[in-house]
């Protein structure tokens, strides 16, 4: 949600805040957009123009304005973003180590990310009441996105995670429990599985500099982003031999069309059905320190 927020502050309200939302029209609309697509990737200048007309569709509700002028205006393309890229075994296993055993406080998020395929925004907005460490499994119906639901409905799903997640998430636990300690009163109790000392939710920019620090503790340099630990899950389990739909079913697709699409460059041409898994691939044994 705090993306959102900061996308508003940053790009729409700057160049339209001060125009009167009743004599808004397509023109400065298209104008801002094309100004925009300057900075920002394409995927950005969408979100930006939705966040838009989401909120003049809210306005046309209550009768503030006549029609969506946002709606009339097509999203430019932007400038090319970076390619996700993902980690190999080697470097996915040194990640792992360094998660796991380097005292980090977001440990836990990387390593139920790298070992789940969730999302970043799915970490972000998951709560324990979706976790059931006893019996190893988490429930996907939430993600830190505009409007708090999942991606899609086919996002929302159930998932048996590996005794290295249930460890990881049982050692976040404990934490919390002493930030509770230590906050008393004033503890913002959200029932987040990930969040500030004081309980308050992470941002994805929170997320990225924590997660920099560690892809440079692990020796994997800063080049590195969160979301591209669901790529490694799909690129390690299709290295593998996991079927193309079993994957889709592992990270939410609702067909395989998609998670070929997404992951094109992460799947192997010539896959075969196989079990899950990934803690397998990663977990035995880690490399040494050096």
């Amino acid at each position: 949600m705090q993306t959102y927020r900061t996308l508003v502050d940053r790009h729409l309200i700057p160049q339209l805040g001060q125009v009167p939302v009743r004599t808004l029209s397509a023109d400065p609309v298209e104008t801002w957009l094309l100004d925009r697509a300057h900075d920002l990737t394409t995927s950005t200048l969408r979100i930006v123009h939705g966040l838009l007309k989401r909120a003049l569709r809210r306005a046309q509700r209550h009768d503030k304005v006549a029609r969506n002028v946002a709606e009339l205006v097509d999203t430019p393309r932007g400038r090319p973003g970076r390619p996700s890229s993902s980690l190999s075994r080697q470097q996915a296993a040194a990640l792992l180590r360094e998660a796991l055993e380097g005292g980090h406080r977001l440990g836990p998020y990387v390593a139920v990310g790298l070992l789940s395929g969730l999302r970043t925004e799915e970490l972000r907005a998951l709560r324990w009441r979706q976790v059931d460490l006893a019996d190893g499994t988490v429930l996907v119906t939430r993600s830190d996105r505009f409007g708090g639901d999942t991606k899609t409905p086919g996002s929302r799903r159930g998932l048996r995670l590996p005794k290295l997640a249930v460890d990881a998430l049982s050692a976040a636990r404990t934490v919390q429990a002493a930030d509770k300690l230590a906050a008393g009163a004033a503890y913002r109790d959200h029932d987040l599985v990930f969040a500030h000392p004081d309980g308050a939710p992470l941002t994805g920019a929170q997320v990225r500099d924590r997660f920099t620090l560690m892809t440079q503790a692990a020796g994997l340099g800063s080049r590195w982003c969160p979301r591209e630990l669901r790529h490694t899950f799909v690129s390690l389990l299709s290295d593998d031999g996991v079927a193309t739909q079993k994957i889709s079913d592992l990270i939410g697709h609702h067909n395989t069309a998609v998670t070929e699409t997404v992951y094109r460059h992460q799947l192997q041409p010539v896959i075969e059905n196989g079990a899950e898994r990934m803690q397998d691939i990663l977990a035995g044994p880690l490399p040494a320190s050096a």
